[in-house]
Order: C-alpha cells, then sequence, then structure tokens
C-alpha cells in the first residue's frame, strides 16, 4: 500500500488552516498545519512534503518565503499560494518561485481540489 502524500497548510487565520487541513485529510494526505511562515519554514527543514499551501501575507515570515524554501527543499512538490490582496507584485513573486498554482481567498472547494487532485492522483 503506497504511504499517503504529506501536505503543510500554512495560514496565520485558524479557520482557514482547519478547513484545509480537513479538506487535504479527506482527499488522502497526510496534513501538518503551521500559523506563520517562520513555523513552516522549520518544519518545512525537518520533514518532506509533496504539497505545501501558503497564505501570502502572515507574520514573522510571508508566503513567499515559505515557497521558495519549499521550492528548495522539495522541488518536486506541489507549492500553492492563496491571498485575499494580490497585487501584480505579489503574483509576480509566486511566478518567480515557481508556485505551482495561486488561488484568491475566498476561494472555493473546488478550487483547493483541482489543484491538489492531479498531484495526488500521481501519487496514488
Amino acid at each position: 500500500m503506497a504511504s499517503r502524500p504529506k501536505a503543510l497548510v500554512v495560514d496565520d487565520e485558524d479557520g482557514v488552516r482547519g478547513l484545509l487541513e480537513s479538506l487535504l485529510s479527506d482527499l488522502g494526505a497526510d496534513v501538518v498545519v503551521a500559523a506563520d511562515g517562520v513555523e513552516a519554514i522549520e518544519r518545512l527543514k525537518t520533514e518532506p512534503f509533496g504539497i505545501v499551501i501558503a497564505d501570502l501575507l502572515m507574520p514573522r515570515a510571508d508566503g513567499i518565503a515559505v515557497a521558495r524554501s519549499a521550492r528548495t527543499l522539495y522541488p518536486k512538490a506541489l507549492v500553492l499560494m492563496m491571498s485575499a490582496a494580490w497585487t501584480p507584485d505579489a503574483r509576480a513573486a509566486a511566478k518567480e518561485v515557481p508556485c505551482d498554482g495561486t488561488f484568491t481567498k475566498p476561494f472555493t472547494i473546488d478550487e483547493v481540489v483541482r489543484a491538489v487532485e492531479p498531484y495526488l492522483s500521481a501519487t496514488a
């Protein structure tokens, strides 16, 4: 039996973290959550992740820093960014990382499922 892919969800909003944790778990991932960018980067250094979903604006370290760390440590990981406050500069930074996708808060469950399902199917 294949192991479940590991996902890291990073957001300073409890509700968003909980929603994504529940959704990704239902889709077959083992999920770890972090409340800010520094916590996420520390987790990335100590355990491997196949999926990383990070909010753009967070205390201590932003989502771009998390995405860059994830991409450096796990080049084949699915790296997604979310934000309620996308600017042209932020979108350009996410593209430069490169992130595999972005979505805007509030997002729909279907948006997240469409973004992660191909990765989950490929690792099943």
